[in-house]
């Protein structure tokens, strides 16, 4: 597995390995960031468990409310990933048309 996709991932960069964030994620990572003056690392665990909004996220914050693990998801998104890449690729056969 590629260093890159996991050191995105932990730094919040990545939803998850492999997979970009939705616009409307990134959008509220961005804006939950700068408002708050967190790091992408320390919101993205919130947007990754269905936190989308400033409103949502302090109020998280404010009752102690822990996100899963990154370590937990981290390894179960390698897990996955690894299982994907374990598959055979599908080969299509394409036919040319003759003249």
């Amino acid at each position: 597995m590629s260093d890159s996709y996991e050191k995105l991932f932990r730094q919040g960069r990545a939803k998850a390995i492999g997979q970009p964030w939705s616009e409307k994620e990134l959008e509220v990572l961005c804006h939950i960031a700068q408002t708050k003056g967190h790091a992408f690392s320390e919101v993205a665990p919130y947007i990754r468990n269905g936190v989308m909004s400033l409103e949502d996220y302090e109020k998280a914050l404010n009752k102690g409310v822990e996100p899963v693990s990154d370590v937990k998801s981290e390894e179960l998104v390698k897990k996955e990933f690894a299982s994907k890449m374990a598959e055979k690729p599908k080969v299509l056969k394409v036919e040319r048309k003759k003249k």
